[in-house]
């Protein structure tokens, strides 16, 4: 089986979520070989692993925000040049689908399909949230300030109701409904917990700050000034996130040790908190519709709080001190989530029947990495 994968890299949250189904493909399929077409961090991301036979480097799109959040403002004076990256993301996209047999195109957060659904009839497979958002905000309505990228939201839902040939929909919500488009599935990790922090001796409260690796939402250096003097704080940001060689860092080690993160409200995050079993703390970027909603539901199933700057001490506090309630409301999750990769591929494979799982994998899908410029 061959794949093409489009990825958006302005995050790392789209790449890390990917992660665990390239290599759940991986291990069920063969022979097999995966082609990522990224951007920006996803680039960094995927340089060098096993499961890639080729990377293409797309332009980078993003939310015209900054360290404030988004704005109207922002969304409308980044308008011209996200068109320009558009297509021309969209012709790279064109010649490689034209260059290579592929059997299924993969896509996360991507919308170039708009334009090779024209022409091409490999089937389509998306990786999207944006059902679970536009509940949340039916549920509860959301303040004045997201509804410019509410609107961004909307656009996404549509999108992936019409687009795709199977949209795959990581959600915390368990009542999402299945349909003939759109198939919920647990959320996606790269990691797994064996912990028991029942057992565990009293230590002083850990805290592990890992922000996003994009340009937006605030810097996490200004939390660490107001946590109490009483916790001890890890922290990976944009500035730490890198290798010597520019490949990512393994914060598998930190995730497992920390008792809270302390986190922008991305979906890619909250799945690896919930997969090591630890609460979280969110601080959702200003303006930013999702991050708002996966904020909500965090809060409204118990698996940690949302917060600002201004209420970050005592939310902080609120969590160290009701620890044992915020960790037995994960423990009810983990489960759902540890079979999630295989979940989805096996649904993938079943519903568009493109092959039989073959077992374990072998040296047939591996191959070296290519950085391509189109």
């Amino acid at each position: 089986m061959n794949i093409l994968a489009i990825v958006n890299g302005f995050g790392l949250g789209n790449a890390t979520r990917c992660e665990p189904l390239f290599m759940e493909f991986a291990r069920e399929v063969k022979p097999l070989s995966i082609d990522i077409a990224t951007s920006g961090n996803g680039v960094a991301y995927f340089r060098g692993r096993p499961y890639v036979r080729r990377l293409v480097r797309l332009r980078s799109l993003n939310y015209g925000g900054g360290t404030t959040g988004i704005s109207l403002f922002g969304l409308l004076s980044a308008l011209p040049r996200t068109f320009v990256s558009f297509f021309s993301n969209a012709l790279v996209i064109a010649k490689t689908l034209r260059r290579n047999d592929y059997d299924l195109v993969l896509i996360d957060s991507d919308y170039t399909a708009l334009v090779f659904r024209i022409f091409s009839r490999v089937p389509v497979v998306a990786v999207n949230n944006s059902e679970s958002v536009i509940a949340e905000c039916l549920r509860t309505r959301p303040p004045v300030s997201v509804w410019p990228q509410f609107l961004v939201e909307l656009f996404d839902f549509l999108f992936h109701r019409w687009v795709p040939t199977l949209t795959l929909a990581p959600t915390l919500n368990p009542s999402t409904v299945e349909s003939r488009a759109v198939v919920p599935i647990p959320l996606l990790s790269r990691f797994t917990s064996t912990r028991n922090r029942k057992n565990e001796p009293a230590r002083p409260f850990r805290v592990f700050f890992m922000f996003s690796a994009s340009e937006l939402g605030p810097d996490p250096r200004d939390f660490i000034r107001i946590c109490p003097r009483d916790v001890v704080v890890t922290r990976i940001s944009k500035d730490n996130r890198a290798n010597p060689d520019g490949s990512f860092r393994d914060v598998s080690n930190e995730l497992q040790l920390a008792d809270l993160i302390v986190s922008n409200a991305g979906l890619g995050t909250i799945s690896d908190a919930i997969a090591t079993r630890t609460p979280i703390l969110v601080v959702p970027i200003s303006g930013h519709c999702e991050q708002w909603a996966n904020a909500k539901m965090i809060e409204r199933l118990g698996l940690g709080e949302a917060s600002t700057m201004e209420t970050f001490p005592a939310k902080l506090r609120m969590i160290r001190d009701d620890y044992e309630a915020y960790r037995e409301a994960f423990e009810r999750f983990t489960p759902r989530q540890e079979h999630s990769p295989r979940l989805a591929v096996s649904v993938v494979l079943r519903r568009l029947a493109l092959a039989e799982p073959m077992g374990q994998s072998s040296e047939s899908h591996r191959a070296v990495t290519v950085e391509t410029n189109v």
